[in-house]
């Protein structure tokens, strides 16, 4: 059962405006799927995550949803999808995606969750690398 909505955008995000869907996954959870290509930049180098890439959007585990609740943060869905998709494709290294995605969630007004986030993504991420 596919959900699909555009996202909103934000002036201070160099993405363009995502198209996705999502459905529920029994093992994966929510599963947001891009429906149309969409472009972002990182290092002054525009780079385009293609229609059909899947993302989790944040890897926020349940039980601390009660501080940082995914489903209620879909303004920080799009630069979270890049994050994913900077990891699938490795495209930059690990260290300069988790900078960029802490940049993303500084210029949306999260400046404490920027540094947990990126503290979390520094000693947990490589297990999605």
């Amino acid at each position: 059962d596919l959900h699909s909505f555009p996202t909103r955008r934000s002036s201070d995000l160099e993405i363009m405006s995502m198209n996705y869907a999502y459905y529920d996954d029994v093992k994966r959870g929510r599963v947001y799927m891009v429906l149309d290509d969409f472009s972002f930049e990182i290092d002054g180098k525009k780079c385009t995550v293609p229609a059909g890439f899947e993302s989790d959007g944040m890897s926020v585990p349940k039980w601390l949803w009660w501080a940082w609740n995914p489903k209620r943060h879909l303004d920080l869905l799009e630069c979270s999808v890049v994050h994913d998709y900077l990891y699938a494709s490795k495209i930059v290294s690990r260290r300069k995606a988790d900078i960029w995605y802490k940049n993303q969630l500084e210029k949306q007004g999260y400046a404490v969750g920027s540094v947990l986030a990126f503290g979390a993504l520094r000693i947990a991420g490589w297990t999605h690398w």
